[in-house]
């Protein structure tokens, strides 16, 4: 709903949503986002629609991320291009990018990936104009187990989601303790060459890429036949 400060010309803008719990605004582009942690397929999601839109014009909310596990709290850093979003529905910490590379992981009270309990979404809006296709993205998600660490990536290993991947890699590294790291590339519907050579660097430094499909397990069975792991 939306209504005047003091309470008066109440308006309903959406009905119907699942369970919608919290809101953003994008003042800038007059769009708000709001996180739905009801039944799929709206809910588990993030959504946003126009803030101003004459009645009877409205359409349907955008969904713009999905497959949450439980989604709740909702922040906006519009000046960055990016939003962040608390889930309860388990222990990692996922990434997507404004596509500069160098930005830091999101942390808790000083805490890292690989230590870090709460789950975290961090992901980029996409364009507000439904007419423009949505850019590759791609989701990172580190989960941290007593022998073990992977890294599951979901998307488009390639441009600057590369750097964002090697970010990522170096801050949970120093982090293992003696662990295994696995990045599982299940997901991944297509790697470019920088994106194919970080994947080396990191097979050679003892990470083990999974995957699945045809055409990424010829790219795995490539790598490890080409580029066998370093001498420690």
């Amino acid at each position: 709903m939306r209504a005047n400060l003091d309470g008066s010309h109440i308006e309903l803008l959406f009905d119907g949503l699942p369970e919608p719990i919290d809101l953003d605004l994008d003042l800038a582009t007059r769009t708000m986002y709001w996180t739905d942690r009801g039944d799929p397929p709206r809910g588990n999601t993030v959504n946003r629609a126009p803030m101003d839109v004459e009645p009877g014009l409205r359409k349907d909310p955008e969904i713009v991320l999905t497959h949450l596990m439980e989604g709740i709290g909702l922040a906006l850093d519009v000046e960055r291009g990016r939003m962040f979003v608390s889930d309860l529905g388990g222990p990692s910490i996922a990434r997507g990018s404004t596509g500069r590379p160098g930005r830091r992981w999101p942390s808790r009270r000083g805490t890292s990936p690989a230590s870090c309990t709460p789950t975290c979404r961090y992901a980029e809006p996409r364009p507000a104009s439904s007419d423009q296709p949505p850019p590759d993205m791609l989701r990172i998600v580190v989960e941290a187990g007593p022998g073990q660490v992977t890294v599951k990536l979901e998307g488009s290993l390639a441009g600057p989601w590369v750097a964002e991947l090697e970010q990522a890699w170096r801050t949970t590294r120093p982090g293992l303790n003696g662990r295994s790291l696995r990045v599982d590339l299940t997901a991944v519907d297509h790697v470019d060459e920088a994106g194919k050579y970080l994947l080396v660097l990191l097979s050679r430094d003892g990470a083990r890429l999974t995957t699945a499909g045809a055409a990424m397990t010829e790219l795995v069975r490539t790598i490890a036949d080409d580029w066998p792991p370093s001498e420690r």
